[in-house]
C-alpha cells in the first residue's frame, strides 16, 4: 500500500479511536525493494494491547479504507 495512504489511515485512527487505543510503537515496514515508486509497498505496524472495544472502532476505519489487518502477537499489521 502507498505510504501516504497508510499515514492518512493512521491519522484517522488517532482522530477517531485515539483516546481509547494506547500505541506503544508505530512504524512503516517496506515490503518490497523493487517497487516502482518510493511510495508503494508499505505496511503499517502498530504494537499495542488492543481491547475488544478498540477493535470495533478500528474495524470501521479498516473497512472504510479497504485495508487488511492481521494480528501477530501484540503487533497489528495493516496493508
Amino acid at each position: 500500500m502507498k505510504r501516504s495512504d497508510l499515514m492518512k489511515f493512521l491519522k484517522e485512527v488517532l482522530r477517531v479511536c485515539g483516546e481509547s487505543i494506547i500505541m506503544e510503537m508505530v512504524w512503516l515496514n517496506k515490503t518490497s525493494s523493487d517497487s516502482v515508486t518510493k511510495e508503494e509497498d508499505y505496511q503499517l505496524v502498530i504494537k499495542s494491547s488492543i481491547e475488544l472495544s478498540d477493535q470495533e472502532c478500528l474495524n470501521q476505519i479498516i473497512e472504510k479504507n479497504g485495508l487488511k489487518m492481521k494480528k501477530q502477537g501484540d503487533l497489528w499489521v495493516f496493508s
